[in-house]
């Protein structure tokens, strides 16, 4: 009975550990919407996070830009392939990176979305 509580016990502590999100963003198209479209997570130690969608998650660096949430994720070898950046009040945008060559190019967001922060 004993050796079954001592297991039970570092099973709930490996569970409890191995979530790490510390912040949960849900993003639908706009805010009358009820569709969840893209999960953005942060997690314990801010500095790495998630970004999901359709099924797909992906893996993430994660920084506070002035008050802007950004993820960047699909890294390769010239930087990110992708950026999803929220607002305080929301509003979200995901930029796409893929065929731009030069360094400093403004590229507009390619979809826009809203998000609210989850617990």
């Amino acid at each position: 009975m004993r050796v079954i509580l001592l297991i039970l016990s570092l099973v709930v502590s490996l569970n409890v550990s191995a979530d790490e999100t510390i912040e949960r963003w849900k993003c639908y198209k706009d805010k009358y919407s009820s569709n969840v479209l893209v999960t953005a997570t942060v997690k314990k130690g801010r500095t790495e996070g998630e970004i999901q969608v359709a099924g797909v998650v992906h893996e993430a660096s994660f920084k506070v830009v002035g008050f802007n949430r950004r993820w960047n994720f699909s890294l390769d070898k010239v930087g990110y392939r992708f950026a999803f950046i929220i607002k305080p009040a929301g509003d979200a945008s995901y930029y796409d990176f893929n065929g731009v060559d030069v360094v400093g190019t403004k590229i507009e967001p390619s979809m826009f979305l809203h998000c609210s922060q989850k617990k």
